[in-house]
């Protein structure tokens, strides 16, 4: 087996256990309303220092997306929306997705580089981002 094909094995294998980590994250996250911040990983090996949109685009595609490291791209690149789970939040600096909503302008999100170089599930207001749809154009 090539290098090339044991290290993508790998990232899927990552890549997978995230997922099932976010989905037992957000499970507990539903049925317990006061549950604090979790932590459910750490920057991904390529992304640069400053990885939120690294890591949402690897999180969203499956890899990492030329341009999508700069958080304000997603707002250049997709469009517009109303906040729904799915949905991507923007602001200069900073891009993370929307999970499920909290009430007014509080969300449960996926946040990279949320702090301290951490992935969370945690709620966070949306007030001053603007919404977009990373589904549809890009």
């Amino acid at each position: 087996m090539t290098d090339a094909r044991i290290t993508t094995l790998w990232i899927v294998g990552l890549l997978l256990a995230g997922i099932a980590i976010n989905v037992a994250t957000i499970t507990r996250a539903r049925a317990e309303p006061g549950v604090r911040a979790s932590v459910i990983g750490g920057r991904a090996s390529g992304c640069p220092r400053r990885f939120c949109g690294c890591a949402l685009s690897i999180k969203l595609f499956g890899r990492q997306v030329s341009g999508l490291n700069i958080a304000w791209e997603w707002a250049r690149r997709f469009p517009r929306t109303s906040p729904s789970a799915g949905a991507v939040a923007v602001r200069r600096g900073h891009v993370f997705q929307l999970v499920q909503h909290v009430g007014g302008n509080k969300w449960l999100t996926w946040d990279a580089n949320s702090g301290g170089g951490k992935i969370r599930i945690h709620v966070r207001s949306i007030a001053g981002h603007v919404i977009v749809s990373p589904t549809r154009g890009g």
